[in-house]
């Protein structure tokens, strides 16, 4: 009885998720395509497909210039989008996709938060003893997804249809990072057959999250924070402090070695790409972080 209340009331949180997205994006359902929905998409004519062959099919994931890639998933959403739609100069029908983008990726901010907070019932210091109920936990959490779903700073990820590949990306990452604590928690219990089916799906997602957008390259740190906040008191991290104080130094001074290297050849890369605009790379990010205050 227990099971079937739990069921219903993800089920109603999942409606509400679905109802929430259309019902605050509807209004944007008929605005125009704007900025860079005009060269990946309107005047991509290798997306503007009208048969699905594996000629148009080739043709449309290697249609983006943007990112290291391509972003090969991300331009075959715009093609079938354009062969469902039947044309670029209707951008209704690409934000309605989007938007059953962002209600996708709602319901998976529920079902990854209750994993979390699942695992947080068992974290020794135990920050969710108060809601020792299943039934609280669910509407703990479905409460967190529908604020992820109406928040303000989802807007243009919706209803600027080229941010299409951000929504995307987000819905693989949050694919893999589900994957991910299924498998971690089933190999904690023992279920080494079940986690590593689970973990699969890790390496699986993740990919694809690249393929859409490079912002699919954060989820190793997202799996970090997890291992941190869920994790740390479980194998192998709690044999860190049984290491030696060098070889601990050691891991770290190398791990940020790593982190460096990283950073530095995205600003290598990122560089040349200011070349035909009006504001540089230290602009920009300037711009980001002013915009994420206001937010």
């Amino acid at each position: 009885m227990k099971s079937l209340k739990k069921y219903k009331l993800v089920t109603f949180f999942a409606l509400l998720i679905v109802l929430a997205s259309f019902l605050v994006y509807y209004p944007g359902l008929n605005g125009p395509f704007i900025f860079d929905d005009f060269d990946n998409i309107v005047n991509n004519k290798n997306v503007h497909i009208q048969q699905l062959s594996l000629d148009t099919i080739q043709k449309a994931a290697g249609s983006l210039t943007s990112g290291v890639f391509g972003r090969p998933i991300a331009a075959l959403s715009f093609a079938f989008n354009y062969y469902l739609t039947n044309g670029a100069d209707n951008p209704f029908g690409f934000k309605l996709f989007n938007i059953l983008i962002h209600s996708i990726n709602g319901i998976l901010v529920l079902w990854l938060t209750m994993l979390i907070f699942t695992q947080l019932q068992k974290h020794p210091s135990q920050p969710l003893k108060y809601f020792s109920n299943k039934q609280y936990l669910i509407a703990l959490a479905g409460g967190a997804a529908l604020l992820w779903v109406v928040h303000p700073i989802q807007l243009t990820s919706v209803l600027y249809i080229v941010q299409r590949m951000t929504s995307l990306a987000a819905m693989f990452m949050l694919l893999a990072l589900i994957c991910y604590l299924h498998g971690r928690t089933a190999l904690l219990n023992g279920q080494r057959r079940k986690g590593v089916f689970w973990l699969t799906g890790l390496p699986v997602f993740g990919l694809a999250a690249v393929f859409c957008k490079e912002t699919g390259g954060l989820l190793p740190l997202y799996v970090a924070l997890l291992e941190l906040v869920l994790f740390s008191n479980s194998s192998p991290w709690n044999r860190w402090l049984s290491l030696s104080k060098q070889a601990r130094l050691g891991i770290m001074a190398g791990a940020g070695v790593v982190i460096i290297f990283f950073a530095i050849a995205a600003i290598l890369y990122s560089i040349p790409t200011y070349s035909s605009r009006n504001f540089s790379l230290v602009e920009r990010l300037l711009t980001e972080a002013r915009v994420l205050v206001f937010y």
